[in-house]
């Protein structure tokens, strides 16, 4: 026999869990950002001044900073999607509106070394 209670915290469970889902995808699409960051600073640093020693610097100031504020935002994530998660259907609409910010960076840092170095080359 069921109890009347077991339902919601069933689908509290899965709420939960699907909100850690989303954040462990959001990690993954906050270190790809942070990589291609990086990568798109050295492609500048070595286009625009050819010091290895600058472009040494570059690499890991950037990934320094970049990955620092990486970190920040997803904590901060954590109890934005736990709480999310306590909301039902609130927490997909978080999940789309947090997952741009590093899908965005990813993307315009991309376009900017392929644009850079497809004008050299």
């Amino acid at each position: 026999m069921r109890d009347s209670r077991s339902a919601p915290t069933s689908q509290r469970v899965l709420l939960h869990l699907g909100a850690y889902l989303f954040w462990l995808v959001t990690i993954a699409a906050c270190a790809l950002a942070a990589l291609q960051l990086s990568s798109t600073a050295n492609v500048l640093v070595a286009v625009f001044s050819g010091n290895r020693y600058a472009a040494r610097l570059a690499n890991q100031a950037s990934l320094l900073v970049v990955g620092l504020i990486a970190f920040v935002y997803v904590m901060f994530l954590e109890s934005y999607y736990r709480e999310g998660a306590g909301r039902g259907r609130e927490l997909v609409r978080r999940f789309a509106i947090t997952i741009a910010a590093p899908l965005a960076l990813f993307a315009v840092a991309f376009a900017l070394s392929e644009i850079v170095v497809r004008l050299l080359h």
